[in-house]
């Protein structure tokens, strides 16, 4: 009778946050949290696309879609249910054609964006590091640095893509004048 009541508890009883499984995309997705206490979801939809939530307590909610967890398509601002501040990107090949990000690789893309005031277009270059190891939280992922530079600008972006997950995030700006500033999270769950 004892070991049926804590069964039953044990089922009634919300599941322990746990590292994360690459079916975690498909499903809930997988929350990084930062000590700020700022949060990023990445869930991936049925056609493919990776999504990416950012709530932070000092600014409006973000969203954005990345093509094969990487390339930028489309951001924007979530207000009252819709979206405001709305940038969308296209690429000079169809989405599906855009390589998975590979070790020791480079691509570089003519990328043409709308805003709210109008189209643009820039050349972006993409640097592919060696896999190696990270950990968050306690959490084990083979990683891949990314490196973003922009034609025409000092600035570059480092991301970290997970390949098993499909997903990149931020973890570091480099402004013109050489000032880094980094993006880290320090705990990781696959939410189910």
């Amino acid at each position: 009778m004892i070991l049926r009541a804590l069964s039953l508890v044990l089922l009634a009883t919300p599941a322990v946050a746990a590292c994360p499984v690459p079916a975690d995309m498909d499903g809930a997705g997988v929350r990084f949290t930062a000590e700020t206490g700022d949060v990023e979801t990445f869930t991936r939809s049925a056609d493919g696309v990776t999504q990416s939530t950012v709530e932070s307590r000092s600014k409006p909610m973000v969203r954005a879609e990345l093509a094969k967890g990487l390339y930028l398509t489309r951001i924007y601002d979530v207000v009252d249910g819709g979206s405001a501040n709305e940038v969308s990107y296209s690429y000079p090949t169809a989405l599906g054609n855009l390589p998975e990000p590979f070790a020791q690789g480079a691509l570089t893309l003519t990328v043409e964006g709308t805003d709210d005031q109008g189209k643009f277009k820039s050349t972006e270059t993409y640097t592919f590091g060696a896999a190696s190891g990270l950990t968050i939280g306690t959490c084990a992922f083979e990683m891949i640095p990314v490196e973003l530079t922009y034609a025409g600008t000092d600035q570059w972006d480092l991301f970290h893509y997970l390949p098993e997950y499909g997903l990149s995030y931020l973890a570091a700006t480099f402004a013109a004048d050489g000032a880094k500033t980094d993006y880290s999270f320090n705990d990781v769950m696959g939410l189910r």
